[in-house]
């Protein structure tokens, strides 16, 4: 460990010593002239992801598919393309912390905080394609705790093409879910004991997320355009009470799809201070969409929207734009901050304000990875705030077809002027 500590150390004195000598001899970065901040992550761990499951294929490799940010301290989703899963507890500077096998079989899976010690994890199961090219698949739902102990899991559907993508923890002790049902958005109750008290279709079956403030349920989904004179798929905005009564539907980004045949969103929720954060954006090469960020008060509607217009990357060479890949978190104070892989070995954090949206930047510069990890920095990141001055970065490779290596950083947060 103090080797690769040293090791470390070394490389970023190095890339910092080049830096500076960069900005002596007047050398105009792409930080400097959006008048941004940079800095350089400090990295506090990179090494193989060990599991204690026997790896049975190339394609069983783990990689790092959610986090917790609600709780006090970093707990960790791996899965695998096998539709294993384990968490890891108690991340620090040296490591991932306690890896502990869960007894769940899902696909996409991702996770959600519990009443007391529990958890949430949720997904699709038995995907089959009909010798008619119709997808077919169970929305998955298993109850865990933090120890690895199943209390429960359920298969919803199957019938048609279900899929959960959102889960928010109910006062009831059950949990509110929201995800794909063919063509359309399913939003439905799941009680304590994994039963549907009741449910909902909306929509159209191309993204959603989930949450829970002030009695309410709030869905954020995407739908068809009723008053667009062509084909026009807007984000909009449900509220539900506690007996699953619509109360109110707002569009909060028009125009983010025109293509019927699409499905590229992305689309997520963030709880703030008296406020939830819906982040939208849409990835298809054909046509990619910045990412939006909208804070919503769910009684009042829309308070600030702010466009992203650098999470969509042009490469030099004449390629075809896309989309970065995004993570986001609320600081504790309710400012909105997002990561974005924008170059091969930088990441850019956006910090909005939570008052007016007002946007403040910071280049994130990598160094080498150690020599166990030799492939370049995964894209894949997310964040975890641990306070409003810094955050931590987690990353493992986007498919478990790479090397299961996976990292652990800090950088500063961008600070308001």
């Amino acid at each position: 460990m103090l080797d690769k500590m040293r090791y470390w150390i070394v490389r970023c004195e190095a890339c910092a010593l080049v830096f500076l000598a960069m900005l002596a001899l007047g050398v105009t970065s792409h930080a400097q002239s959006l008048n941004s901040e940079s800095q350089f992550m400090t990295p506090f761990f990179a090494g193989p992801i060990v599991t204690k499951e026997p790896r049975k294929t190339e394609r069983a490799n783990p990689v790092i598919s959610d986090l917790l940010r609600s709780s006090s301290g970093p707990t960790i989703l791996l899965v695998s393309d096998s539709g294993r899963a384990s968490l890891m507890s108690g991340a620090d500077q040296s490591g991932f912390g306690t890896v502990i096998p869960l007894p769940v079989e899902g696909y996409n899976l991702h996770l959600a905080e519990g009443s007391e010690e529990t958890l949430w994890v949720g997904g699709y199961s038995k995907p089959v394609t009909s010798v008619f090219s119709t997808r077919f698949s169970y929305g998955y739902l298993a109850k865990v705790d933090r120890r690895g102990h199943l209390y429960w899991k359920r298969e919803f559907g199957g019938q048609t093409e279900r899929r959960i993508q959102g889960m928010a923890s109910l006062p009831s002790g059950g949990v509110a879910v929201s995800g794909r049902d063919s063509d359309r958005t399913w939003l439905a109750e799941i009680s304590d004991d994994g039963g549907i008290i009741w449910e909902r279709f909306i929509g159209l079956g191309k993204g959603s997320a989930v949450a829970t403030a002030d009695g309410l349920i709030i869905l954020v989904a995407i739908e068809k355009s009723a008053a667009a004179p062509s084909y026009r798929e807007d984000v909009a905005v449900w509220l539900f009470n506690q007996v699953g009564e619509l109360l109110d539907r707002r569009v909060v980004r028009e125009g983010i799809n025109r293509n019927q045949t699409e499905y590229s969103e992305d689309i997520w929720i963030e709880r703030g201070k008296n406020a939830i954060y819906v982040f939208s954006n849409w990835t298809s090469f054909a046509q990619p969409k910045p990412l939006e960020i909208a804070k919503i008060d769910p009684r009042t509607g829309v308070i600030w929207r702010k466009e992203l217009p650098a999470t969509i990357i042009n490469p030099d060479h004449g390629s075809a734009p896309y989309s970065c890949t995004a993570a986001m978190t609320v600081l504790a104070n309710g400012d909105a901050l997002v990561a974005c892989d924008t170059n091969g070995d930088e990441i850019t954090l956006w910090r909005l304000s939570a008052e007016s949206g007002a946007l403040t930047e910071s280049i994130v510069r990598l160094s080498a990875p150690p020599r166990n990890c030799e492939e370049i920095w995964s894209p894949t990141i997310l964040l975890k705030a641990r306070s409003e001055e810094t955050v931590w970065l987690f990353g493992s490779p986007q498919s478990s077809d790479e090397k299961p290596c996976g990292w652990i950083g800090e950088a500063r947060t961008p600070q308001v002027k």
